[in-house]
């Protein structure tokens, strides 16, 4: 293992999620091995534990919200949003790989949160009401989007019509809430 570089507190942090990722969207959180994440980042496995004292389950953690920040970034228009979210589907990042796996895994308890937020932002985006209806309208809308995305990359259907497909039904979903 070669000696590990004196980094500020987040830039650690950070290169030992950025070695957790791959791992992650490939195998899963369950069989993310905390010695190939410290051989990965070039650190000791007491390191990563510094940084994560949990282990597995505060790295998971980390290597959740770092996907969904992938995601979403600090888009403030819609636009932005949906195409940084059609960029990271239809090339199954490990981000998105990652946030798909989310929602069917006990160890990413903190899915519904993520989907919570991105009702938000839908409501934020579109202006939407804030209503029970409105909220179970927007909920059903980003697992449909998901599945669209999904089955969009695996048909190799076109950026732009996917991208149509979404806004009418998010316009649809919008003013039926």
């Amino acid at each position: 293992m070669a000696a590990s570089r004196r980094l500020s507190r987040q830039a650690r942090r950070d290169q030992l999620v950025s070695a957790a990722i791959p791992l992650v969207a490939r195998r899963g959180p369950a069989d993310l091995s905390l010695d190939e994440v410290a051989e990965r980042a070039g650190v000791t496995r007491n390191l990563l534990y510094h940084y994560f004292p949990r282990g597995r389950s505060d790295l998971v953690s980390a290597v959740l919200d770092d996907a969904e920040r992938q995601l979403v970034g600090q888009s403030q228009e819609l636009d932005q949003a949906i195409s940084r979210i059609l960029d990271h589907a239809l090339a199954a990042t490990h981000a998105w790989r990652i946030h798909r796996m989310a929602g069917a895994l006990p160890a990413f308890t903190r899915r519904a949160e993520a989907t919570a937020a991105a009702v938000d932002a839908l409501r934020d985006f579109t202006g939407a009401e804030a209503t029970p209806l409105s909220d179970l309208a927007l909920h059903g809308y980003v697992a449909y989007a998901e599945a669209v995305l999904d089955g969009a990359r695996t048909a190799g259907i076109p950026r732009s019509d996917v991208r149509g497909l979404l806004a009418r039904t998010l316009r649809a979903v919008v003013a039926a809430g």
